[in-house]
């Protein structure tokens, strides 16, 4: 499994802030608070879509870290778990 390559990037929408690649959209994302009858714009949605447009590139440096990192079992192991949830190889 492969993900759409980064870099990725925030486009703002009336009710959404859109994840998009080069060419595709990657994912819409709203925020909805409880109560309320529609999605909406706010702080957290915009936090979200930026942690998601971030994804390609912390999985890189993610990548490159466990490099220095597998001389500590416990560092080793937490990440390489939080890179294979991250590529949908979930170990359990």
């Amino acid at each position: 499994m492969t993900h759409t390559p980064g870099p990725w990037a925030i486009a703002g929408e009336e009710h959404a802030n859109v994840i998009l690649s080069e060419d595709f959209v990657i994912a819409d994302v709203y925020a909805f608070k409880k109560g309320e009858a529609g999605p909406r714009t706010d702080e957290e949605g915009e936090a979200n879509a930026r942690l998601i447009a971030a994804a390609p590139d912390l999985l890189e440096v993610a990548k490159a870290a466990y490099v220095y990192i597998t001389g500590n079992p416990g560092l080793e192991n937490a990440l390489k778990q939080a890179i294979a949830k991250a590529e949908g190889k979930a170990q359990p």
